[in-house]
């Protein structure tokens, strides 16, 4: 095969045959034509990826190499050869056999080792979730370790099971708030105009008699006292307390007459600086079981 190199020496040979058939004698005539094969060769190599008769160099190939996809894509003998010897730099280099159908989980560990795997599930860094308490993490991680998650992963599908959870404990919480909305409003129609606030104030005062501090305290947290049905229930269980088995923080007995009570019940609700709408005050406590009581007595039929 042709290069550039070969035929710029045989066209210098040529040349130097040329000058030695000018000085041969007479008859020797084919000496100034010796200098023609190198120039004929040097014109032939022009361009290093093609041959004679500007082929390429896969041309030169056999077909069954020529054709190769693998080879196609280089332009010269140049590129081919710089791939080559990458490929045989890259022979040494460390590399991760993925196992195949018959392996065992004991194969696989050795992969996501490689790949990057924490040793153990508590070398796992989470920024955990006040809202999950240690055990739940715990579970998390040994999970996530097992499966062969990457450190990056876990924290990527922590992050999402957090936002999911927090959106439903949003959406739960709204769907309570509309519920126990609904059914006040509801409670209020039943309930109409003022009668409400008496059938409420017979349900605190039943409240306060039986639950005491830590009743209420449940029923604020737990949302239960706005629940409608609670307040029914409370107000039925203050309607059935004996008349003179209750008594208001005031010494109020189910003894007295409806008018009376009404009467002082009014007096209560036009004073604002009553202990009633004070909950700081010493005495609130004993101003709502009194108001509770008026309810009571003015409830009963």
């Amino acid at each position: 095969m042709s290069t550039e190199l070969g035929g710029q020496n045989n066209g210098g040979q040529g040349g130097s045959n040329t000058g030695a058939g000018n000085q041969a004698p007479a008859g020797g005539g084919a000496a100034p034509n010796t200098g023609n094969p190198g120039s004929a060769n040097g014109a032939g190599a022009s361009g290093g990826n093609t041959g004679a008769g500007g082929q390429s160099w896969l041309d030169t190939l056999p077909p069954e190499y020529k054709e190769n996809a693998s080879i196609k894509g280089f332009k010269s003998v140049e590129d081919l050869a710089k791939s080559y010897i990458h490929a045989q730099g890259m022979i040494g280099a460390e590399k991760i056999v993925i196992p195949g159908k018959q392996s065992t989980d004991q194969d696989w560990e050795g992969v996501f080792a490689k790949l990057g795997r924490p040793e153990s599930p508590d070398k796992y860094e989470l920024k955990a979730s006040e809202s999950h308490d240690p055990e739940f993490i715990k579970s998390f991680k040994e999970a996530a370790h097992k499966s062969g998650l990457l450190p990056k992963q876990v924290e990527g599908l922590y992050g999402f099971y957090n936002e999911v959870a927090k959106k439903q404990q949003e959406n739960l919480e709204l769907q309570m708030k509309k519920e126990m909305d609904d059914g006040i409003a509801n409670l209020r129609k039943e309930w109409p105009d003022s009668e409400y606030e008496k059938n409420l104030g017979v349900a605190k005062n039943a409240v306060n008699t039986f639950l005491g501090e830590e009743g209420k305290k449940w029923l604020n947290e737990s949302g239960m006292g706005n629940n409608p049905m609670m307040i029914k229930f409370m107000h039925k269980i203050g309607l059935a307390m004996g008349e003179d088995s209750l008594k208001g923080g005031g010494g109020v007995s189910f003894n007295e007459g409806r008018e009376s009570a009404q009467s002082k019940l009014n007096a209560i609700m036009g004073d604002s600086k009553h202990p009633y709408f004070d909950s700081s005050h010493p005495n609130h406590k004993a101003a709502v079981q009194e108001v509770g009581s008026y309810y009571s007595i003015i409830s009963k039929k």
